[in-house]
């Protein structure tokens, strides 16, 4: 018998769950909060998200990696500014910048002052570097608690202005 956590009312009483019962949750996260709450750690299980390989691979085409430095940072391959057209058939498999991408719940328990403030200083060592930030915002309001980070954290917002950090 296997349950997951939405179907656990909040402020449910949880040792009342029948020891037959198995929780299986996606994050270590939630797993923690379950167990604080007095569940037998044997009793829940973390089944992280799937990932397609088949999007998310190490060997993107270079078409897909255009498309991206030009609708998120305004570059393309060979450096030209947005509102040219992008080349598809460009012999440069990098345009010469690393992107390091953060994807999800923009929330306060996911570390994403963390991340701004290390690549904050990994900008100031490389500026070669762009960050791309991707929330929910019909969930989370992911861009509010962006924005308030991008204020707080020294740095950020002139990267953000300056369309190093995009979001």
């Amino acid at each position: 018998n296997v349950s997951v956590p939405y179907m656990v009312a909040p402020g449910q009483d949880l040792k009342q769950i029948s020891e037959s019962v198995t929780l299986v949750t996606p994050s270590n996260w939630s797993r923690t909060g379950f167990l604080n709450a007095g569940v037998h750690p044997n009793r829940v299980v973390v089944l992280p998200h799937g990932v397609d390989r088949a999007m998310f691979n190490r060997r993107t085409t270079t078409h897909r990696r255009a498309e991206t430095r030009l609708r998120y940072f305004g570059k393309r391959q060979d450096g030209a500014s947005a509102g040219t057209s992008v080349n598809h058939h460009a012999s440069k498999a990098d345009d010469g910048f690393t992107i390091f991408v953060a994807v999800g719940a923009m929330t306060a328990n996911k570390g994403i002052e963390d991340i701004l403030r290390a690549f904050v200083t990994i900008h100031q060592e490389d500026p070669s570097t762009r960050l791309l930030l991707k929330g929910h915002d019909a969930l989370y309001k992911s861009s509010y608690l962006v924005g308030q980070l991008l204020r707080q954290v020294d740095g950020a917002a002139e990267l953000y202005r300056s369309g190093v950090i995009s979001y």
